[in-house]
């Protein structure tokens, strides 16, 4: 089990057949999110984003995370990356 909440890496997918399963929108954007960030800080993120440290740190936890349309489209500029598709 990985505990992506605490800052531990994330594995590489493995898929050896089976059933998809479908995951919750919240964990899949704290996934899609920490990957993004990936060798970056959280501080060093967070400052591009015009945000606190505390407020991106709440976006990576799948518990916490319940962004803004606006707070999307500012990660979206940091990262280059769509987050959000329309």
């Amino acid at each position: 089990s990985v505990d992506i909440e605490n800052g531990f890496p994330i594995p590489p997918s493995k898929y050896t057949g089976g059933y998809p399963v479908e995951v919750s929108p919240k964990v899949a954007f704290a996934i899609e999110l920490r990957k993004a960030r990936a060798e970056k800080s959280l501080k060093e993120v967070a400052e591009k984003a015009g945000m606190t440290y505390q407020q991106y740190q709440r976006l990576e936890n799948p518990r916490k995370t319940n962004p803004t349309l606006e707070t999307l489209y500012k990660l979206q500029k940091v990262f280059n990356h769509p987050f959000l598709a329309l």
